[in-house]
């Protein structure tokens, strides 16, 4: 816990998913030898461990670029249909105020931290001013 910067937990009871059928079509294209699959799971493979050197280094700067690579990877993998308009709203909204986030499973719930890379305009916190949007990418 020390190594950890601030974290926020955000869910939604109606945007949970059965982790089963999520994984079920990515785990058979893996060991169908799916190229896309194979390096897209070595890709978040680095990620974790990018973020374990960020926590260690106590680089906490570095973790809201990390978990919306993340994000952007898995919602390649899997689509989305399967991630889930309501999953991709609460990444958003997160976004929206500042934060990155990343689910913490198969969807309903997200792991978010503060992107301190942002000014407080840039988050939204400007007096009361509505959040900007973020770009996309």
């Amino acid at each position: 816990p020390k190594l950890l910067p601030p974290l926020y937990l955000a869910y939604n009871t109606n945007a949970a998913g059965d982790s089963g059928k999520v994984h079920s079509d990515v785990r058979k294209r893996y060991l169908e030898g799916d190229t896309f699959i194979a390096e897209s799971m070595q890709a978040l493979g680095a990620l974790a461990d990018k973020l374990k050197e960020a926590l260690v280094t106590g680089d906490h700067d570095a973790i809201p670029a990390l978990l919306r690579e993340n994000f952007r990877i898995r919602r390649t993998v899997y689509g989305d249909a399967v991630v889930g308009a309501r999953n991709i709203a609460m990444i958003d909204l997160a976004a929206e105020h500042g934060f990155a986030g990343k689910f913490t499973g198969s969807g309903g719930a997200i792991v978010c931290c503060r992107d301190t890379s942002l000014s407080l305009a840039e988050a939204g916190g400007d007096e009361g001013a509505p959040p900007k949007k973020r770009q996309k990418g």
